[in-house]
């Protein structure tokens, strides 16, 4: 038996289009609207449980796109965020400036109650977040039968997420269907994986310059200027 590194991962996409998840008016000129709240939902993932359990340790936990075995590449210095519902719920409560009476907080369904199932946020305006039934976020994943490592983890994180209060719902669909969907950009959240086989410069340009947003591989609509010229210098 024999076991070689893989540079491929696992992750979890937002949709940066809507302005739950990004930019209001898909123009990130006004702003990262869904910043703070891609931050909640960053604590409600348990990378430790995911690696350990349904991985049984083959695999780590990453905090972005570039694997530590390509150590030219690694940044070790990347934010982190740990599982910690509680950071999740203070984000969505006092907003990315830590301060309850901006207008940045998230609101409740009824705000004399905990959040929790039933009890859900809404955006700062008090739009929903999500786009089901009711303002539902659909985490769409492939179905067990065939990979039951995502399935089960959109199953985990709707799980947490909704245990702070964020309604949200992991959706199976067949693989093709879901293909689809986030080519024709018609989707809130998915869970799928990637193989890589060229160096970061090349796959990091395919996945978030702007240029791949409309009719490329920038499948979550990540638009940053910065990263564009960056990106470009380093091609």
């Amino acid at each position: 038996m024999s076991q070689s590194s893989e540079r491929g991962f696992f992750y979890m996409a937002y949709n940066m289009r809507k302005k739950s998840f990004g930019y209001p008016g898909n123009d990130p000129m006004q702003g990262d609207y869904g910043k703070t709240f891609r931050k909640a939902v960053a604590h409600c993932v348990d990378k430790k449980e995911i690696v350990e359990r349904l991985l049984q340790n083959f695999g780590i936990a990453a905090d972005g796109p570039v694997s530590a075995i390509d150590t030219d590449w690694y940044n070790d210095s990347l934010p982190q965020f740990g599982f910690d519902p509680d950071q999740a719920i203070r984000l969505l409560a006092y907003g990315a400036d830590n301060n309850p009476d901006t207008a940045d907080d998230y609101v409740l369904t009824d705000p004399t109650k905990d959040p929790g199932k039933g009890n859900w946020w809404k955006n700062p305006d008090g739009t929903p977040l999500g786009s089901g039934d009711g303002g539902k976020i659909e985490i769409l994943t492939p179905p067990a039968d065939y990979d039951p490592i995502r399935a089960q983890a959109g199953i985990m994180i709707a799980t947490q997420m909704q245990n702070v209060g964020i309604n949200a719902e992991s959706i199976a669909l067949d693989f093709g269907t879901i293909v689809q969907r986030i080519d024709q950009r018609n989707f809130d959240m998915y869970i799928l994986g990637w193989s890589i086989g060229s160096d970061p410069t090349d796959f990091l340009y395919a996945f978030f310059h702007s240029s791949t947003v409309e009719s490329g591989q920038n499948y979550p609509g990540y638009r940053n200027a910065s990263f564009d010229s960056i990106i470009d210098h380093a091609r």
